[in-house]
């Protein structure tokens, strides 16, 4: 969810012991850093990978596994700082190197970049409004890559997937 305020959901604890954490060395001890909430921006990316030769299927799978999975751990709230966010170019070159057999990676795919800040509600939330002006100290970036299969942006080109050839076309 886009501008989530956290306060004292599920997700408030996981965010007050990073924010402790983070400012472990600055405490005094009659003063503790307490935000009142933070604005969490959910992203997926977006985009079609090109292999360095044709994989089979279940290897395609693994491709996109490998890449979905360096993406969570790179984009994971332990490496992402409250007030930054992340760059086009970060996203790229990570999925560039989540596996060895990704020749390139064509971000985005139509209209769509390769960031897609998720609204939840079926549309990017860039179209609700701008990301930039929303986005301050108190926002972080969450990587939540959408797993169903229907609305997957994140894809290997066709082209490099061999299908197999145990049925006759007609």
């Amino acid at each position: 969810m886009y501008g989530l305020l956290v306060g004292r959901d599920e997700d408030a604890s996981k965010v007050w012991t990073f924010i402790d954490r983070e400012y472990a060395d600055v405490h005094i001890a009659s003063v503790e850093p307490k935000p009142t909430y933070a604005r969490v921006f959910d992203w997926y990316c977006c985009g079609i990978i090109h292999l360095t030769k044709s994989v089979s299927e279940a290897d395609a799978e693994n491709i996109l596994s490998n890449v979905k999975r360096h993406l969570a751990d790179v984009f994971s709230a332990r490496n992402v700082k409250f007030g930054t966010k992340i760059t086009q170019m970060e996203v790229i070159q990570t999925v560039m190197e989540a596996d060895p057999r990704i020749r390139y990676f064509d971000a985005g795919i139509g209209d769509k970049k390769v960031i897609v800040y998720d609204a939840q509600l079926g549309e990017s939330a860039s179209e609700f409004f701008n990301i930039d002006a929303y986005f301050n100290p108190e926002s972080i970036m969450r990587y939540v890559q959408n797993t169903d299969s229907s609305n997957n942006l994140l894809i290997i080109d066709i082209s490099y997937i061999q299908t197999s050839s145990n049925y006759i076309q007609g």
